[in-house]
């Protein structure tokens, strides 16, 4: 599944942004709030590899990850996190640590939002793995 490796593709591409931007920040505020946005990008990353391993293993775990909703919504995810973590570092120089806030906070609920819709994925994976089949 095309989408589901280009979905972890963007978000290395996410976390190599953020981590500019805590690189290149001067303000102390900016830096910490950015470390927290790398560690929830990192936790996403762990997420998507789980599913891509499940992707790998369980035949289950293909039919629900080739399903229209799952590759429009990790096409849709991808893009969207890349565009809002660029927004984030392009902005992060021009305006003030106060109100940077907002475009963090948007960032912040999106990683969030697809974290849950990939936790529940793998949840609803490893529960059609474990359920039995019906006998023929």
């Amino acid at each position: 599944m095309q989408e589901l490796f280009g979905f972890g593709t963007d978000i290395r591409e996410v976390k190599r942004v953020l981590k500019e931007v805590y690189y290149t920040a001067r303000d102390p505020e900016t830096k910490e709030k950015t470390k927290e946005l790398v560690a929830d990008v990192i936790r996403l990353e762990e997420k998507v590899e789980t599913l891509q391993s499940l992707y790998n293993s369980s035949r289950n775990a293909r039919r629900i990850l080739k399903d229209y909703k799952a590759k429009a919504f990790l096409e849709k995810s991808g893009r969207a996190l890349s565009r809002r973590s660029e927004s984030y570092r392009d902005k992060h120089h021009q305006i003030p640590a106060a109100h940077l806030a907002k475009y963090r906070a948007t960032l912040e609920d999106h990683v969030e939002d697809v974290s849950e819709e990939i936790d529940s994925w793998v949840s609803d994976i490893e529960n059609l793995d474990t359920t039995p089949s019906p006998p023929s």
